[in-house]
């Protein structure tokens, strides 16, 4: 294991980090290399080159049966509380993010439903995607934009994601149906409706 800016060589590394999510995802299980070529969606011989790696720095511990080789985490090691925090907190921030709009979206009373939609709710957003949210209301839509700075500003400061809002009156949604944006937002996540509005 190096001793200085160890990090650069673990989390400079896409591979690296996308096999250490598998070991984290399944913090008990034993890998082949096989298996962990099909769940990062690595090839065979950069999943071998990086398994060693990992292994020779003391991350994974090995253990062999017959033939095959397994893989751990090896929980012991000093980098193990960091890469643990790191890839929980990870999981969390989708999470975050709709929590942060629901309850923003929440008080405006004109607001009847907010869906999270377009590459991020796909899982094929850039570092620069926009945060796309679908908003139906009730009452005036100019006044509710005025209401809901609030939720632009905040989420692009927190995530530093520019926010794509996408306000319709309620009685505009059965237009919506013939666009073409009516199939994404259906594949979108509601993260707020209010109690009654049907979808």
């Amino acid at each position: 294991m190096k001793f200085h800016n160890v990090l650069n060589d673990i989390l400079g590394n896409k591979t690296k980090v996308k096999l250490l999510r598998a070991f984290f995802t399944y913090p008990e299980k034993e890998f082949t290399e096989s298996e962990l070529q099909r769940i990062a969606g690595i090839p065979q011989a950069s999943v071998h080159r990086n398994v060693k790696y990992l292994l020779e720095n003391g991350l994974l511990d090995r253990k062999r049966i017959g033939k095959a080789n397994l893989y751990l985490l090896n929980k012991e090691h000093i980098l193990y509380p960091l890469l643990n925090s790191g890839f929980e907190g990870e999981k969390n921030i989708l999470i975050e993010l709709k929590k942060m709009i629901a309850g923003i979206v929440r008080s405006p009373p004109e607001v009847e439903m907010a869906i999270l939609f377009g590459s991020i709710i796909k899982g094929m957003e850039r570092a620069d995607s926009d945060i796309d949210i679908f908003i139906v209301c009730k009452g005036d839509k100019s006044q509710l934009e005025e209401k809901l700075k609030d939720l632009i500003t905040f989420t692009q400061s927190k995530f530093g994601n520019p926010v794509s809002l996408l306000i319709k009156h309620y009685e505009e949604l059965e237009d919506l149906k013939a666009r073409s944006i009516y199939k994404e937002l259906k594949k979108g996540e509601v993260i707020f409706k209010r109690e009654g509005f049907e979808w």
